[in-house]
């Protein structure tokens, strides 16, 4: 039986999250404050304790058209030894154990 909705154009984005990082859950955000971030700076360093919820400065990966190989892969590598990541010219991404947690990162 076919599905009655195609998936997101993000899905090889999120499945390579799951592949890449021990991640149960993700959330996936094109919030105006992270997306124009993501335009000017190659990270956030770490200027305030939060960092320490992200594991470390903030990574923005590069620019790649929505729903590529090439967008989950750089992602997935902004994302190595980190909870957080933008996507140039994007969005936000973060990741945890539970969606919770992943949920209460994104608002950071």
């Amino acid at each position: 039986m076919d599905a009655p909705l195609k998936p997101s154009s993000e899905f090889p984005l999120h499945l390579e999250v799951y592949t890449r990082t021990d991640a149960s859950a993700i959330v996936h955000t094109h919030a105006s404050a992270s997306t124009t971030l993501s335009t000017v700076v190659d990270e956030i360093p770490a200027s305030h304790y939060y960092t320490g919820l992200f594991g470390g400065v903030v990574r923005v990966a590069p620019y790649a058209t929505f729903g590529t190989p090439e967008l989950a892969e750089n992602v997935a590598r902004a994302l190595d030894g980190r909870t957080a990541a933008l996507m140039g010219n994007h969005g936000a991404i973060t990741i945890g154990e539970t969606l919770e947690k992943a949920y209460q990162r994104v608002e950071y």
